[in-house]
């Protein structure tokens, strides 16, 4: 069993680089994990030794005092950083016994929406010509952020603007070719998301990328941005479009009542859900894994439903209906990569969203 210093760490997150691993994770005396294709595997000849940990975070942290101050303070804090290994975004965090680390190995660049192979309709929704509020959720894990700066950089690419970046951290730094990009990060430049969006409103911005949208307020802000012409491409945790949308939902009405979801309706474009996949077979240079995506687009009937949230347990009907706007549900889209080979029966079965699997499983059941 071999013993991971500060150097020794470093080369393993090269390893991993290689590897096309997604997460790796580090605590003192505790055997070096990795994820690679949905699976965890821990190194049973490997340890990381204290000292060589805190050498890492030091290295890290370098002369970023707000993170360094977060961490003494709070225990914990999270950052993103480009070093021999890559790009890489990084939590550190209490547990028992000392610290330990979460890193997350970004893109080395921004993926293209036709790499990631996606429908059609995302490239159309990239561009909002007239603003309005995009939002992509999924768990955590699942591709948010990488789809996020896959239409980001579609629409700043094809269509001249100032665009605001807001990261807690930036993980994917754009490139000014047409547009003029700003990058600012929660804890150097702003205080919250929410401080954030507020100076954007009068920032003369015309793409914003906000943080992950956690809070009412934040939610709200979003929507005001999008309202007033803004191009916003919004993260939220929610597993499907439909879980989106009630979240969206509540967040407006707790704050506005029945004005904030017609706010809501005029300014929502669409939702993309998002998780990720084994494929059967990769060629080289090919992600082991590939996003799966539910899209909803606010058609009219959509935005009636949003006017009259009663109504939400027809937007299955909806989504159903609605491929000639584009939309699809998970099932149609992992029925299509299976078609077309790219992903095996059983990874379209344990891929499907719970509510549709736990009803095939009774089904066999009861048949």
């Amino acid at each position: 069993m071999s013993e991971l210093g500060r150097r020794e760490i470093v080369d393993r997150l090269m390893w991993a680089r290689s590897q096309d691993c997604n997460d790796v994770w580090l605590a003192a005396g505790e055997r070096f994990a990795y994820e690679r294709m949905g699976d965890v595997v821990v190194d049973p000849e490997r340890f990381v030794t204290e000292e060589g940990l805190r050498a890492f975070v030091e290295e890290l942290l370098g002369d970023d005092e707000f993170n360094r101050q977060r961490l003494q303070e709070t225990g914990t804090c999270r950052f993103a950083r480009t070093a021999s290994y890559g790009r890489v975004r990084v939590r550190v965090y209490p547990r028992m016994g000392g610290r330990g680390l979460s890193i997350r190995l970004l893109p080395m660049r921004t993926p293209t929406l036709r790499e990631l192979d996606l429908p059609p309709v995302v490239e159309e929704l990239s561009y909002l010509p007239d603003g309005g509020l995009v939002v992509v959720s999924g768990a955590t894990g699942a591709g948010k952020s990488t789809m996020t700066a896959a239409m980001t950089d579609a629409r700043l690419a094809r269509v001249p603007g100032h665009a605001m970046i807001v990261g807690d951290p930036v993980e994917f730094i754009h490139t000014s070719r047409v547009s003029f990009i700003d990058h600012v990060e929660i804890g150097s430049e702003f205080a919250s998301g929410e401080e954030a969006l507020e100076t954007i409103l009068s920032a003369r911005a015309h793409v914003v990328v906000p943080p992950e949208l956690f809070t009412s307020r934040e939610i709200e802000l979003a929507v005001t941005l999008a309202e007033t012409n803004h191009a916003v491409f919004a993260q939220i945790h929610a597993s499907t479009c439909r879980e989106a949308l009630l979240r969206l939902i509540q967040a407006v009405s707790s704050t506005d009542g029945e004005n904030g979801c017609a706010r809501l309706a005029q300014s929502l474009v669409a939702i993309i859900a998002t998780r990720l996949v084994k494929r059967v077979n990769t060629r080289d240079g090919q992600a082991a894994r590939r996003a799966v995506v539910e899209i909803l687009v606010n058609t009219p009937k959509v935005r009636s439903i949003i006017y009259d949230p009663t109504r939400i347990h027809s937007l299955a009907d909806e989504m159903h209906s609605g491929q000639e706007w584009g939309m699809q549900t998970f099932e149609r889209h992992l029925e299509e990569l299976m078609r077309r080979g790219q992903i095996s029966k059983e990874t379209r079965i344990f891929a499907e969203p719970a509510d549709l699997l736990r009803d095939r499983l009774v089904g066999r059941r009861t048949a």
